[in-house]
């Protein structure tokens, strides 16, 4: 028996069709959309140009494909590079390694030829990263609010002495205890307790922010700390690290971080990457190459150290 011819779809059909075809495409834009904004948030990159990092990329490959070309047995001259140059490189192709690990398909977009698909494309992850990190501040200024005491809330309004953020990379909020030891800066530096509670706001949810403790009590590691809530959180809603796919506290990760707390001590109402003699590249900067510029053995014990606490 033939199969059965289908039947004719009458008029009304056919538009309501269309009309949920195109709700239903809408929303899957607002979930890549959402979750490019989530990605490009979780890369952490604050200043630099995607471009810039892309670039960075290739320069690498070229060179690679340089080496496979050149003669094996003939003598090659050793390059002298400028150290706060190969620094900066490094740090761009960290900052790329990133957008390949946080953005689903980042370098599979990298393959189109079309440059104003690519620049859209860009441009589209630029927006993201700045809308979030827009809600962020916002965000940040509300909790604060919330977890200084009356008096201390005061006293940096005013900008009393001692309460006032200053322009240098080792202020007390880093700290545990907000105390630093001026003859050991490396001390308890970057275990402030608003660093983690600032990280779960941004990471996980506000509600586990509110809930860590001010000053954790073991110096080796927090009593549930980020890392493990970021897999952990129980929240309704999908988390920023669940999004992404964010396992485990990053370097970068505690960078933004602390530029976000810094930056939320400030009365500023909106994003300036320089603000009352800070420069916030330089913050992050030197935050990511503390972690990731350390080339004496007793210095990468301590940012293991380091790491392992927060994780």
């Amino acid at each position: 028996m033939p199969p059965s011819t289908p039947p004719v779809p009458e008029p009304d059909d056919v538009e309501q069709s269309s009309a949920d075809l195109i709700v239903e495409i809408s929303c899957l834009k607002r979930k890549i959309n959402d979750l490019e904004d989530s990605a490009a948030q979780g890369s952490n990159n604050l200043f630099e140009d995607i471009q810039v990092l892309v670039q960075e990329y290739d320069r690498r490959a070229e060179d690679e494909i340089d080496d496979d070309e050149s003669d094996v047995n003939a003598p090659r001259p050793q390059a002298v590079i400028d150290p706060e140059l190969k620094c900066k490189q490094d740090r761009n192709y960290g900052s790329f390694q990133q957008l390949v690990e946080f953005v689903p398909g980042f370098k599979l977009n990298l393959l189109n030829t079309d440059s104003a698909m690519t620049a859209m494309y860009f441009s589209s992850l630029t927006r993201g990263a700045t809308e979030a990190r827009g809600d962020d501040i916002g965000n940040i200024k509300k909790a604060i609010a919330h977890w200084i005491n009356k008096m201390v809330r005061n006293k940096v309004r005013k900008c009393a002495t001692g309460f006032h953020p200053s322009a240098s990379f080792y202020i007390r909020a880093f700290y545990k205890d907000h105390t630093g030891d001026p003859n050991d800066v490396e001390k308890n530096f970057l275990r402030g307790p608003f660093l983690v509670k600032i990280y779960l706001l941004i990471f996980t949810a506000p509600s586990l922010a509110d809930r860590a403790v001010d000053e954790p009590d073991d110096e080796e590691t927090i009593s549930g700390s980020p890392a493990k809530s970021l897999a952990s959180s129980k929240a309704t809603k999908s988390t920023v690290a669940q999004k992404i796919g964010l396992k485990s506290v990053t370097p970068r990760s505690i960078a933004y971080v602390a530029v976000m707390l810094h930056f939320a001590l400030t009365d500023a109402s909106s994003w300036k990457s320089q603000y009352n003699g800070m420069d916030y590249k330089l913050l992050y900067n030197f935050i990511v190459d503390y972690f990731e510029d350390t080339p004496a053995p007793a210095d990468q014990a301590c940012i293991e150290a380091l790491l392992k606490w927060w994780n």
